[in-house]
């Protein structure tokens, strides 16, 4: 094991200028492009997210975005085109240079940074930065983007809550015209059916069961008079007597008549027919029935006696029966009527029922109208005097005083760690392609042989001359080389002269090149 070391190191020490001349071809062409790069300077603001100063119980805030929604909307106003160029155009970032608006545009997001920290139970960070060849410049632009995401914060939570108020109160105007109409339809509605109305009910039931009483006794009344007139009849047949049925002008007489014949038969069942109280109450009899005909004459009927007078007295009860039926028929119609206009009330205590409905619906979305628009005029004033959820800034940007980029340093070691790296490559390479035989384990593994003795390499005075020469001249190229390139490089790239003068100060070259310069006549 220790003999393959010693090989490979001896084979690295024999190629060491070639790693050498790779290293340092890759660290020249590293320096030479951190040179070149532009420095790009980055200033930052950090900025606070801070919550509501009235608590929520007492006035709750019109605007329930939440931060990070708020944030994300800002940066998309913020990257608009026309911001981006305006932006540009005022700080004049892109003067001398022959870009369109979309490549500036582009280069001008990049240039932009703005991260978020959300952390749970924590407050919202933000920080935004720019980049820019200038630190001035840079400062001077991220303090202008800042000034607009505070006014776009007002003025996004300002301009929801204003229009949340004109919303409520658009939606009051709204319901205060549709109860208007809906007390209108109400108002017509009653007027239209003011005889059939839920209010009215009660006194139609009641004039229902007055009719349907009246009715009753109506009918009682024709049955009543319907069977006097039959008795009347009855008696009359059998007995020659007239009842009286109904009220007249014959009434008295035949009640009188009734009186005088109750006491002849009584006067003839006691003293006879001949006797003298007997005689007197016939004469008084046949009278009155003389009276009773004449009555009738004087009426404008025929004379007939008692049979003409009992004719007249069955048409009077008839006529009395045709009263009570006409006015029984008046009340059933008007009975017909307090049912149909009952019908037509309850038909039309659904329809109010509806419109009421309506109208008590509508006069609660009003109160909850009216309601959200005092909350919202409350979140409104509560923007208005800046007392909500705002952004503010903790620290303003200022103007950097290294840049942030490139990297020179890290770049100079990338490249020469790629020149190591690609260099050890190129010397593995050479070796999986050298197929002579260079030691003894190489004639074991070929021929099969085991070698008793080696000689070493003997170089000659001369031979040795020239490596030693060459291993010198190498040196000196790589101690003299680097430096004036450097300073060609430096040459070239005037504006470039404070950056070259710290390079110089850090790599600690700066007496050689000194003596470089002063080799090259100033």
């Amino acid at each position: 094991m220790n003999t393959e070391l010693r090989y490979y190191l001896a084979l690295l020490r024999r190629r060491l200028w070639l790693v050498g001349l790779v290293t340092g071809s890759f660290t020249l062409l590293a320096v030479l492009v951190a040179l070149m790069l532009p420095p790009v300077y980055r200033a930052e603001a950090v900025l606070l997210v801070e919550s509501e100063r009235i608590p929520g119980d007492l006035a709750v805030p019109t605007v329930r975005t939440g931060a990070a929604e708020q944030l994300q909307i800002i940066e998309q106003r913020m990257l608009t085109r026309a911001n981006m160029l305006e932006t540009a155009n005022r700080f004049r970032l892109y003067e001398g240079q022959r870009l369109d608006p979309t490549q500036i545009v582009e280069d001008m997001r990049n240039r932009i940074r703005l991260g978020v920290d959300l952390g749970h139970n924590r407050a919202t960070l933000v920080r935004l930065s720019f980049d820019a060849g200038e630190a001035g410049i840079a400062a001077e632009v991220t303090n202008q983007l800042t000034s607009f995401i505070l006014e776009e914060n007002v003025a996004l939570r300002t301009a929801i809550a204003s229009q949340t108020v004109d919303f409520f109160r658009q939606e009051v105007q709204r319901l205060d015209r549709e109860l208007e109409s809906r007390s209108a339809r109400i108002l017509d509605f009653k007027l239209t059916h003011r005889d059939a109305l839920p209010d009215n009910l009660p006194e139609l039931r009641s004039r229902q069961a007055e009719l349907d009483a009246e009715i009753t006794q109506r009918d009682d009344a024709l049955r009543q008079i319907a069977a006097q007139r039959a008795a009347s009849v009855e008696t009359f047949e059998s007995t020659g007597r007239i009842d009286v049925v109904v009220e007249d002008s014959f009434a008295p007489f035949l009640r009188r008549l009734s009186t005088l014949r109750d006491e002849y038969e009584r006067a003839v069942a006691a003293t006879g027919q001949g006797s003298e109280r007997s005689r007197s109450l016939a004469g008084r009899v046949a009278a009155l029935e003389r009276s009773l005909d004449a009555q009738l004459v004087a009426e404008g009927g025929r004379p007939g006696g008692l049979p003409a007078v009992f004719a007249h007295h069955l048409e009077r009860i008839d006529g009395r029966i045709a009263e009570i039926e006409e006015d029984r028929a008046v009340l059933q119609e008007r009975l017909e009527e307090i049912g149909a206009r009952i019908q037509e009330t309850l038909g039309n205590a659904a329809a109010l029922d509806s419109l009421e409905r309506d109208h008590a619906t509508t006069r609660e979305q009003h109160a909850r109208a009216l309601a959200s628009v005092a909350a919202a005029e409350t979140g409104d004033l509560i923007e208005t005097l800046a007392r909500g959820q705002r952004i503010a800034v903790i620290e303003a940007a200022v103007a950097p005083r290294r840049p942030a980029s490139p990297n020179r340093r890290l770049i100079v070691a990338l490249g020469a760690g790629a020149g190591l790296a690609l260099s050890l490559g190129i010397l593995l390479l050479l070796e999986m392609m050298n197929q002579t035989v260079r030691r003894p384990a190489d004639l074991s593994s070929r021929l099969g042989i085991a070698p008793l003795a080696t000689i070493p390499y003997m170089q000659t005075p001369g031979v040795a001359s020239v490596h030693r020469a060459g291993r010198i001249g190498l040196k000196l190229a790589l101690l003299g080389g680097v430096p004036a390139a450097l300073y060609a490089v430096h040459a070239f790239y005037l504006p470039l002269d404070l950056l070259w003068r710290q390079t110089i100060g850090r790599l600690g070259l700066g007496p050689l090149m000194e003596q470089l310069r002063q080799s090259l006549g100033g």
